[in-house]
């Protein structure tokens, strides 16, 4: 399992609309782990049953897996709230 490392969440506003970014310095994250660090869920036995009692789309496809990757890129939407998923630049020199 890749180690999970979140390095910022901060809100932007696009069009209106409100967005949240989250930037990951690992190649991906598990939704379970970003519903913790995002505070949708206070620690790892509640995700399973929030899952279960609640939506959570990824890319606008509904999602049930605690374990499901969440890569750079990727939009996820949970209360009417939506977060992007952003990767950390790494240094080429």
């Amino acid at each position: 399992m890749a180690k999970m490392s979140v390095l910022w969440y901060n809100i932007i506003s696009k069009g209106g609309g409100k967005m949240k970014h989250v930037e990951i310095s690992s190649e991906y994250i598990t939704i379970g782990q970003l519903l913790k660090y995002i505070g949708i869920v206070v620690n790892g036995g509640e995700i399973k049953e929030f899952l279960i009692n609640n939506d959570v789309f990824l890319n606008n496809i509904l999602v049930k897996e605690r374990g499901k990757k969440v890569y750079p890129g990727f939009v996820v939407t949970v209360f009417g709230k939506t977060f992007l998923v952003k990767g950390r630049l790494k240094n080429l020199l």
